[in-house]
């Protein structure tokens, strides 16, 4: 019976010593605390600039008249911002217009062609709208004559024109306006500030001619470049391989977009195979040239084989060569508004025809039309001024249509012969359009 007590006392202190320490045995205490959050909110902005103008974009110079223009900048900014209006004008002094009230010239932006004006908007929920001319009016001085708008062969100018930009960027954190708008343009007047201009994807403003110093400009990305009328000239005291073009554009497989506007390119004039702008062995290429020229002596345009997705946008331009293009590469397009494609033929006479040539040569491979030549190219011309000319004796064509099923559309165009006009119809035009038997049946080619 002892025995048995015994047992029941140690048992009863088991359990005493397990409830002590389901109680307290076990537990830390410390000193600590804990506040309430504090949540830091960072709210998103904005900063959107469109232009429109809804009163069209072809006028009519009618001395001592005035026509409704309006171009209007509508700025939807959250935050305090500065807003540019970009101004490039190319009409001879033919055109007058005053700025409306609001805007003021950017300190050192009162270019030749290019001006800038800027004002400072305000944040606010709503969207803004600004006119850019006084009255949404442009208007044509009464003493105009006739010999203001002719050449000086009597032929009416053209490619006259009046172009707007806008462009806006927040005010925090720059000290001035100008400060702002540089971080997109920059004004150059050297071949190497025109290089690191580029380099840092601005858009690059000439203040005078610049000539390239030791090569060609190697474009990729997005490459923008206002002449101001300015020209812009092949390299010449670099090795040949590097002074032969003005730009080009060599095994790029990440998109690249060239928009080139108010700009005097002017490629090598000596030299073989020389070239103005070149393509080569690169994927989604876009060109766009506006009131512009580009020359070289051998092709003004060059587009080599390897290429994929390339598309070309002329406008008021002069292109000139012995070919204004020369293709190779397949499913181009090419679409030429108001431009002179200039082909001039002054190599070495061949009487095997050798060097025979064409204002646009749509070239093939190896002398193989359905090989990966310039197969399945549209090209389109509208109001545009086509010229063949020949100083050696050697056929010039407008069009060499050597690689199978191109389109070719024309509209509203002239064409000229060594300076003698030819009629703009199919019979009329036939013979200074070569195209090669293998393309014959494919070929697509329409005169409106």
């Amino acid at each position: 019976m002892k025995r048995n007590k015994k047992s029941i006392i140690v048992t009863g202190a088991a359990v005493m010593l397990a409830a002590a320490m389901a109680l307290g045995g076990g537990t830390y205490a410390y000193l600590q605390g804990t506040t309430k959050d504090v949540v830091n909110n960072f709210n998103t902005n904005k900063v959107l600039v469109t232009l429109e103008e809804k009163t069209g974009s072809n006028y009519n110079i009618i001395p001592g008249t005035e026509q409704a223009k309006d171009p209007k900048v509508t700025v939807d900014n959250t935050v305090d911002s500065y807003v540019y209006a970009i101004v490039t004008d190319n009409t001879n002094g033919l055109v007058k217009y005053d700025i409306a009230d609001g805007w003021t010239l950017l300190n050192g932006w009162d270019g030749e062609h290019t001006k800038v004006y800027y004002r400072e908007v305000t944040k606010d929920a709503a969207a803004k709208e600004f006119s850019v001319l006084a009255g949404d009016k442009v208007a044509y001085d009464a003493a105009l004559e006739n010999s203001d708008m002719v050449n000086p062969d009597g032929t009416l100018k053209d490619g006259l024109n009046l172009t707007f930009t806008a462009h806006a960027i927040q005010k925090d954190g720059f000290a001035s306006p100008e400060a702002a708008f540089e971080t997109a343009y920059t004004t150059v007047d050297t071949s190497t500030d025109l290089t690191t201009a580029l380099q840092e994807g601005k858009t690059a403003v000439l203040t005078t001619d610049i000539a390239l110093d030791n090569a060609y400009l190697n474009a990729s990305g997005e490459v923008n470049i206002i002449g101001n009328g300015h020209k812009l000239t092949a390299p010449t005291n670099s090795p040949q391989k590097d002074n032969n073009r003005i730009i080009s554009i060599t095994d790029q497989t990440e998109p690249t977009t060239i928009n080139i506007k108010d700009v005097d390119l002017v490629g090598p004039t000596t030299g073989a195979y020389t070239r103005g702008i070149s393509v080569g062995q690169s994927k989604n290429v876009t060109i766009n040239i506006e009131d512009s020229s580009l020359s070289a002596s051998y092709y003004a345009f060059n587009f080599a084989f390897g290429n994929e997705n390339v598309e070309i946008n002329c406008k008021n331009t002069t292109i000139q060569g012995w070919a204004a293009m020369n293709i190779h590469t397949p499913n181009m397009k090419a679409t030429f508004e108001n431009c002179t494609l200039i082909g001039l033929n002054d190599k070495g006479y061949n009487e095997d025809g050798w060097n025979d040539f064409a204002t646009v040569v749509v070239d093939n491979a190896d002398g193989n039309p359905s090989a990966t030549g310039a197969s399945g190219g549209v090209f389109t011309f509208k109001d545009c001024r086509i010229e063949a000319n020949q100083t050696t004796g050697n056929k010039q064509y407008f069009m060499s249509i050597r690689a199978i099923n191109t389109t070719v559309d024309v509209e509203n165009c002239t064409f000229f012969v060594n300076g003698e006009q030819i009629a703009a119809t199919q019979e009329a035009l036939s013979p200074y359009v070569s195209v090669y038997e293998e393309a014959l049946d494919s070929f697509q080619f329409t005169i409106h």
